[in-house]
């Protein structure tokens, strides 16, 4: 499995393999050298893998367990209420804006305000996607953005700024992601073979 994931992640797959279809990705974030961020994920009762996206990483996998409601009372502790997938969030949370990751395309119901910006990401496309966010000063058009954007998957130096992202999603996957925002450009991309 993570053979794989760093192929895919790391551009030197051609194509998502076949069993990735059966995975659950749920995200996660991206974060600046020396950065935070936050990010909101749904995480099922079961073990998890936590991985790095970028080719440049030195991080290894690593495995979680997350206790069922009954595991967790036979631990001792009391199980707290979670939502259930999708796009619910917990009471009085909501994103500024949806981003929408398709099999062809990156869109947004709206554009981010200077400040704190919660941000939904949704993947509604077929395949795992990721959202990278990076930002720069100076304006970028389409053709600069593809170029950046392949810079980064090659692990290669770029002229942008990491300012977050949002883990792998499988398709149907919802979740949040935190952007502080200041006048500028931001390019968004997926770093995934789709």
């Amino acid at each position: 499995f993570t053979s794989d994931l760093f192929k895919m992640v790391s551009g030197t797959a051609t194509e998502i393999p076949a069993y990735f279809a059966d995975t659950e990705f749920v995200g996660g974030t991206s974060v600046p050298v020396g950065g935070m961020n936050s990010v909101l994920v749904n995480l099922s009762a079961g073990k998890w893998v936590v991985f790095s996206s970028y080719k440049g990483s030195t991080q290894g996998a690593t495995t979680i367990s997350v206790l069922s409601a009954d595991e967790t009372v036979a631990m001792g502790s009391e199980p707290v209420a979670t939502p259930e997938g999708g796009e619910i969030a917990p009471e009085g949370f909501s994103s500024s804006f949806t981003v929408s990751l398709t099999d062809s395309s990156i869109g947004a119901d709206a554009m981010p305000s200077v400040g704190l910006n919660i941000v939904g990401v949704r993947n509604d496309g077929s395949a795992p996607a990721n959202f990278v966010v990076a930002y720069t000063a100076d304006a970028v058009d389409a053709a600069a953005a593809a170029d950046v954007a392949k810079a980064w998957i090659a692990g290669e130096e770029v002229p942008v700024t990491l300012v977050g992202g949002m883990g792998v999603l499988s398709p149907g996957e919802y979740g949040y992601m935190e952007l502080n925002a200041e006048a500028g450009t931001y390019v968004g991309f997926s770093s995934l073979v789709n």
